[in-house]
């Protein structure tokens, strides 16, 4: 009984797989070829090789990203990706193929040169952030100085401007003020990475006085993304106390 019920479900396990790796129909019944399903269980849903919390969403990263360099099941480094390099592992042969090589050069004076070459092909891109314009672009020079010294080419698009802290803002004051009114104590000023509107409205208009803030959100860009209510109507009597005294 317990081997027919393995069986059963080793098919339906099977059947899975073959599932999910098929393509996905549309509404008009068309299949758009670009869909990966995964049958696993666990997910936190923080799906970046940064952020994630689990091994299932590691192995689920493993599919939709390629790592620099990789690493064989006892856990050394692939020099040879390109080409594929062939490591043994408790009597089997396994063949190791990334996107890059890496050749490393231990010199006379201690130090070591690791020497990293990509195949052809391979494309990455970058998402360039500062609070300060001409930070931003130099960043951006020096990507593009170093991908084309490396024999690569480099391309921009959705451009958005950075928004610089301004420590006389007046209505940062004002907001500070209203929010020690309401709550009996100082607020907290943070200064954080992203992009916001804000800094599009600063570029249209030149001397533009803005402030930033919202309730709380938590796991942002997840599938696990939510908001605290209880903050929203906190955000919302500070807002409107704001607009009240601005009149």
């Amino acid at each position: 009984m317990k081997r027919t019920l393995a069986l059963i479900l080793s098919l339906v396990m099977c059947l899975g797989l073959l599932a999910g790796c098929g393509d996905k129909k549309t509404d008009d019944g068309q299949t758009d070829g670009k869909t990966l399903v995964v049958g696993t269980q666990n997910f936190d849903g923080k799906f970046s090789p940064f952020f994630y919390t689990n091994d299932y969403e590691n192995q689920v990263m493993g599919m939709v990203f390629d790592a620099l360099l990789l690493v064989d099941r006892e856990g050394s480094v692939v020099l040879k990706g390109i080409e594929g390099d062939v490591r043994p592992y408790n009597g089997t042969d396994y063949t190791y193929k990334g996107i890059a090589d890496c050749d490393i050069v231990e010199n006379s004076d201690g130090t070591v040169d690791y020497n990293i070459t990509l195949k052809e092909g391979v494309k990455f891109s970058y998402s360039v952030r500062s609070c300060i314009a001409s930070q931003k672009q130099m960043l951006i020079q020096r990507v593009k100085a170093i991908v084309e010294f490396g024999g690569g080419t480099v391309g921009e698009r959705s451009n958005y401007p950075g928004w610089q802290y301004d420590r006389n803002s007046a209505l940062r004051k004002e907001v500070e003020e209203v929010y020690r009114d309401l709550t009996g104590r100082d607020g907290k000023i943070e200064a954080t990475h992203g992009g916001l509107e804000c800094g599009l409205f600063i570029e249209k208009i030149p001397g533009l006085d803005a402030l930033s803030m919202g309730p709380e959100l938590h796991d942002v860009h997840s599938v696990n993304e939510r908001l605290n209510v209880a903050s929203t109507e906190r955000v919302y009597k500070l807002v409107c106390e704001v607009l009240r005294r601005s009149k």
